[in-house]
């Protein structure tokens, strides 16, 4: 495949227009996860700490690791918007120490290769040096800083070989970063909390600090990571991300961790309950639950038409920005609840998902909402086929898996095979599952008139 990529010194146009996409992506992609109205702010004076400060994660390692000529990290984004950051002392002093880290950890990993038996491969896949949290932030360092606004910044690396495991430093908080959160939040009028991660964290200390007032999930955003924070915060663009996945309260809320990661293999257990599926079925109570974001105004949702035709149900949604002074997108999500008298089946299932327009305040957007019956079938082991079974579908639509309000129902009045398979082995553990299908060996046309009834549910 043809790139159009060059080697010379001098920036190229194309990598100017793709610095530029990767800014507007990178600002759509910040979740911000809680706010009592702090943000948006003006740039002002701030103070600016944690390990993320000047060393903000772009991406994860090995598989994500991202190269680029130049990253833009928090501190350089918040500069470039205006900000004056008085800490600059700190964030030195964390640099040394994250240096003096770096090279005492190449001098053990150099030793580590040495010994017998080391499994090379394996070694080098996951080598990926800890970013230090830093020690303790002192009354002189607030003093010194000479302002009401503080912005900390927890960072947490991704990559080969490394799952989260429940402990400090990898799922859970270090003693450092929680201790430093509370001196902040205790110590700054206006204070936010940046999450620099490219997967879940344990927040349930959070809980016991008061004095955080907006929480943001930054995540890993790549070359114009810092420039694309620094705009949500200051408003110049507004947050518009979703959670991709389930944040639980605690590391044992998700399924099956006694077993996930503690070994060279992983018995994978959840079966079809994974993410919010486990949540959602089993009344899990998350932190904040898949789909979840919020953004500087508000919104209301109206289903407007549910319809099947052939093998499409299309769900029509009317979105109307209610707030009063700022722009917004939202994404509109449809799950669906299947029959629950056949196979095992969780309690709702993502269908279908969009993202409107950018709404000013009053305007709103009619979305068109499309996806497959097969998309709601079911799989029978002992049969060997993939079905749709008899029954009422609730059809869900809302703005995340714990806030949606029944739609419609669709009335299936038999049980429909759509395709039948042949199973080649048989499964040989409770938890392991080891079968494997010819797809669509035998296919069933799925009829103009599979629902007999589809009646929209007035709220």
């Amino acid at each position: 495949m043809r790139t159009n990529a060059v080697l010379q010194d001098t920036v190229s146009e194309r990598e100017r227009r793709n610095q530029a996409l990767a800014f507007e992506l990178a600002a759509e992609s910040i979740v911000l996860l809680e706010n009592d109205g702090a943000l948006p702010l003006q740039p002002c004076t701030a103070a600016l700490f944690g390990a993320g400060a000047a060393y903000t994660i772009q991406g994860g390692s090995g598989s994500g690791e991202v190269n680029v000529r130049h990253a833009v990290n928090v501190l350089e984004g918040l500069e470039n918007a205006g900000f004056t950051v008085t800490t600059k002392d700190w964030i030195t002093k964390y640099d040394r120490l994250w240096k003096e880290g770096k090279e005492a950890y190449i001098r053990a990993f150099r030793k580590k290769l040495l010994r017998f038996n080391v499994d090379l491969t394996t070694e080098l896949m996951t080598a990926e040096y800890r970013y230090p949290s830093g020690g303790l932030i002192t009354e002189e360092e607030i003093y010194n800083s000479d302002t009401d606004t503080c912005i900390y910044v927890v960072s947490r690396q991704s990559g080969e070989g490394y799952d989260r495991k429940d402990e400090a430093g990898s799922f859970r908080m270090t003693d450092t970063e929680i201790e430093n959160i509370r001196i902040c939040a205790d110590a700054y009028a206006r204070f936010i909390l940046v999450l620099n991660a490219g997967a879940v964290l344990d927040l349930s200390p959070l809980a016991e600090i008061s004095g955080i007032n907006a929480l943001v999930y930054m995540n890993q955003l790549g070359m114009e990571g810092g420039n694309a924070l620094a705009a949500v915060l200051t408003g110049s663009r507004v947050p518009y991300g979703k959670l991709a996945v389930t944040w639980a309260r605690r590391y044992a809320d998700y399924p099956f961790t006694d077993t996930f990661g503690h070994r060279e293999h992983t018995r994978y257990k959840e079966g079809i309950y994974v993410g919010y599926r486990w949540f959602d079925s089993f009344l899990k109570k998350p932190l904040y639950p898949f789909g979840y974001g919020l953004g500087y105004t508000q919104f209301k949702l109206e289903t407007t038409d549910v319809s099947a035709e052939k093998d499409m149900v299309r769900v029509s949604v009317n979105v109307t920005n209610t707030g009063e002074t700022y722009k917004g997108k939202e994404v509109v999500q449809v799950y669906v609840s299947c029959p629950q008298d056949g196979e095992a089946k969780e309690y709702q299932r993502l269908a279908a998902f969009a993202k409107t327009k950018e709404l000013a305040p009053g305007e709103s957007e009619e979305l068109v909402l499309c996806f497959p019956l097969s998309g709601l079938s079911s799989y029978s082991e002992e049969k060997a086929e993939t079905y749709l079974e008899a029954g009422a579908y609730i059809v869900r639509v809302g703005t995340s898996s714990k806030e949606t309000t029944p739609a419609a129902k669709l009335v299936s009045a038999k049980r429909i095979v759509l395709s039948r398979h042949r199973n080649l082995c048989v499964r040989k553990h409770r938890y392991v599952n080891c079968i494997k299908t010819r797809s669509h060996r035998k296919t069933y046309r799925i009829r103009y008139r599979l629902f007999r009834s589809i009646r929209i549910l007035k709220r």
